[in-house]
């Protein structure tokens, strides 16, 4: 049996997020596949079938469905979006694409469909297609075991007027870091930032962050974690955010919130079905025999040594009011 992953060409590290959960459950990775060309095989593909989890966030090009025959795939923990991003050169909308003609009977044939947030499992059945929540596949990350927390909160994704109230707050060392990078192209290269990241916030006091794809993680990894919630498309979060403690910019600023980062609420146990039902469902889809299985063959482990991923990873920390850059990472300057 043949293997395929899901890569991709964005600037957005949680894309390769979505990855690391996948391989977790992989024997082998014989081939990647372009989340947002996977009609056509790269060169090299061999003429066989390769089973492939299909999660996440689809797609920057609805033209290039249905994906190719070749792929013996999931269909688990699937956002379809609702939004013309800009990465989006064909202007069709996904919704209607994906949604439509050989598009709908394909994902017909391929049901009951696991969808990442309610929005797309109503979506779904409103045309016809079998559909249940899954949660994300990122719930799955890691091993779920505890492990001893670093003496530093995580700032990820948060804009200035947030940052600084954190800022404020933290009466210790304050990490800040971000998902965006446009300095790694590779695809290996990229996973291994994104696993950097994940080992951060595994052993972090407590995140905060406006990312789902570093809030769903830290709840798998047992790190407490605060999901402010900013993005215009926010309906991507139905049935997520309630997972996760949450709040609006304006309550996180005011206060509302009501999460001390220094002293932070354990996270609520509530993600624990949707891990559970999601390890099962994939160890089943890539081998019947560890159907049973409570954890993916190769769970993510994450780096101990905390101080050189500091110096990988982080854009800025701060010590109390007195900040020290790091030059050359992620962004700094």
């Amino acid at each position: 049996m043949k293997y395929a992953l899901l890569c991709y060409h964005t600037t957005n590290l949680g894309d390769e997020v979505q990855s690391i959960a996948a391989r977790q459950f992989l024997p082998s990775i014989d081939l990647l596949v372009d989340r947002d060309q996977p009609n056509v095989l790269p060169d090299g593909a061999v003429d066989a079938p390769y089973k492939i989890v299909f999660n996440g966030w689809h797609t920057h090009a609805p033209q290039n469905w249905p994906p190719s025959p070749q792929l013996d795939l999931l269909p688990v923990s699937m956002h379809i979006t609702g939004e013309m991003p800009s990465l989006n050169t064909s202007r069709l909308k996904p919704t209607d694409v994906l949604l439509k003609g050989a598009n709908l009977e394909f994902l017909k044939a391929h049901a009951p469909i696991g969808a990442r947030d309610l929005w797309t499992m109503e979506l779904l059945k409103k045309h016809g297609v079998d559909a249940y929540f899954s949660g994300c596949m990122t719930l799955t990350i890691g091993r779920g075991n505890e492990r001893k927390r670093g003496d530093y909160v995580c700032a990820v994704g948060l804009r200035k007027p947030l940052l600084k109230r954190l800022r404020g707050m933290v009466r210790g060392t304050l990490v800040q870091t971000t998902h965006e990078d446009t300095t790694h192209r590779a695809f290996a290269d990229r996973m291994a930032r994104a696993e950097q990241l994940l080992s951060l916030y595994a052993h972090a006091k407590c995140v905060v962050t406006s990312k789902l794809h570093c809030a769903l993680p830290c709840l798998a990894l047992g790190t407490p974690v605060l999901f402010v919630i900013a993005a215009p498309d926010s309906y991507r979060f139905s049935g997520l955010k309630e997972l996760v403690r949450h709040c609006s910019p304006e309550e996180f600023l005011t206060g509302a919130a009501g999460v001390d980062p220094n002293d932070p609420p354990p996270n609520g146990d509530a993600y624990r079905t949707y891990r559970a039902a999601l390890t099962h469902t994939v160890n089943r889809f890539i081998d019947p025999v560890r159907a049973d299985a409570d954890a993916p063959l190769h769970p993510f482990e994450p780096d101990t040594n905390i101080d050189a991923l500091l110096k990988t990873v982080a854009t800025e920390v701060h010590k109390g009011r007195a900040a020290r850059f790091f030059t050359g990472l992620l962004g700094a300057s």
